[in-house]
């Protein structure tokens, strides 16, 4: 079937209101339950506004999910609970065994939310390390740079295939003793966040948008075509 772009237009020329889709998109964003990736809305056949979210973009693949979709045979649904569903992943039963850390380039290897060094102010030197063995029994070591208030991408091959697996970080402090660190597998919907205590030297995982069912890390990305 041939494709064909479709026409654009103007809210006004097809008798919708501006303000209204303003407020919509602010209502989205004051929202902290939300995390949308890209917008399209049509009238009448006519797209009047769009727009995608960094690191997200319209030329980027993107696997979808919905919790419609039954698993595949054999597969189990992770336990309800974004928390329990890290846990049972990363608990080492039949589920493989990762272990997720802070650090600062060429410093001390963190575990914990300072990393071990100091606060360059910027992010600069800062790295999110994912190692172990996945839940298919292979194994991953993922080194990714870290942005502070900013999105830093990467794609580090990842898997027997060795394709890349775009990922982005971002980190954010929400006050002077806690730091959360956002990793978006930005070719799916799945987000998984990183609360580290400075105080307290710990890290602890839970995904804000987890995987419907179980699967290794390196399946977070779309298919090939």
């Amino acid at each position: 079937m041939p494709r064909s772009a479709l026409p654009r237009s103007t809210p006004s020329a097809r008798s919708v209101d501006a303000r209204g889709v303003v407020d919509f998109l602010d209502a989205l964003e004051r929202d902290d339950h939300i995390q949308p990736h890209g917008l399209m809305l049509l009238r009448h056949g006519h797209v009047v506004a769009e727009g995608w979210w960094a690191p997200f973009a319209p030329d980027r693949p993107h696997r979808l999910a919905g919790r419609e979709v039954p698993p595949p045979a054999g597969a189990t649904r992770p336990p309800a609970g974004t928390a329990d569903a890290w846990r049972a992943f990363r608990s080492g039963v039949s589920r493989g065994r990762l272990a997720v850390s802070l650090a600062l380039a060429g410093g001390t290897d963190g575990g914990s939310a300072n990393g071990g060094g100091t606060d360059t102010g910027d992010g600069d030197g800062w790295r999110v390390r994912v190692e172990g063995t996945d839940v298919d029994g292979s194994e991953i070591a993922l080194d990714l740079p870290l942005g502070l208030d900013r999105w830093a991408e990467a794609a580090p091959p990842a898997g027997g295939d060795g394709r890349p697996l775009p990922v982005a970080t971002r980190g954010a402090w929400v006050d002077d003793d806690t730091l959360h660190v956002d990793v978006l597998f930005v070719e799916t919907p799945h987000r998984l966040r990183l609360t580290c205590r400075r105080a307290a030297g710990t890290l602890a995982p839970a995904w804000l948008t987890g995987p419907l069912w179980d699967g290794p890390l390196h399946e977070q990305r779309a298919p090939l075509p």
